[in-house]
């Protein structure tokens, strides 16, 4: 006789009757399974058998549930305790970096730097003594001239006599002398401009005489600049042409 076994897979099998209440493998699945007696129903000891095992496995999830929730909330509780020890440590950190730039004044605000700079613009400044310019060495030059009574003298009896000769003359004391007083106090550099320029002057008039001998002394003063200057060798033809070749 035999003893029909249903397998929760759905597979209807049978056994032999003395293998009743021990363990079989399903031909279809391989899960094992216990055979029933043989005056059991085969139908309930196959349905039964599972409905207990899926009663129990519910039982056991309820605790799992709790512990996995419990984990979970002392996860939270760790990464909100993370957060709060960085931003701890991110504030002791700026602390750091404010005291470190207010003894290195590099972390100024715009407010310090505005007061700065107004306390700068406040602060009196030493004023270092003008350089003498050519203009005011000729006009003391000028008033030490005229200081001299002599040179009143002669302006005097100049202006009472009225003769065009004496203002001639009187100017020319004059310009003469403001250049004695100028000529030790410029440098050689400025006097060779200056008679550049009068050369220009005197050529472009036909002074032929007074070009030559302004020409002359800038080549004692500055030999090599009769060898560059454009102007200097323009006005030393010119006055050869007008007067023949200078003599060396």
């Amino acid at each position: 006789m035999s003893i029909q076994v249903a397998c929760k897979c759905g597979k209807h099998f049978k056994v032999k009757e003395h293998l009743a209440g021990k363990a079989v493998r399903c031909p279809e699945c391989k899960s094992p399974l216990r055979v029933p007696e043989a005056d059991a129903a085969p139908a309930k000891s196959s349905a039964v058998k599972p409905a207990g095992k899926h009663a129990k496995s519910g039982g056991d999830d309820a605790p799992n549930i709790m512990a996995a929730l419990a984990r979970y909330e002392e996860a939270q509780k760790r990464k909100q305790k993370s957060f709060e020890d960085e931003a701890a440590y991110k504030a002791e950190q700026n602390k750091l970096i404010e005291s470190y730039d207010q003894l290195t004044g590099r972390g100024k605000t715009e407010a310090d730097k505005k007061a700065e700079a107004e306390g700068k613009k406040k602060r009196p400044t030493e004023e270092l003594p003008k350089k003498r310019t050519l203009v005011v060495k000729i006009a003391d030059a000028f008033g030490a001239v005229m200081s001299n009574l002599f040179v009143k003298y002669v302006l005097l009896a100049t202006v009472l006599g009225g003769g065009t000769y004496g203002s001639v003359k009187l100017v020319q004391f004059l310009t003469h002398g403001v250049e004695r007083q100028i000529e030790p106090q410029m440098n050689k550099e400025a006097r060779v401009r200056l008679l550049l320029k009068e050369v220009r002057q005197d050529v472009d008039a036909e002074r032929w005489r007074e070009a030559d001998g302004k020409l002359k002394e800038i080549a004692e003063l500055d030999p090599k600049l009769t060898e560059i200057n454009r102007d200097y060798k323009r006005c030393r033809e010119a006055v050869d042409k007008a007067l023949g070749p200078a003599k060396p």
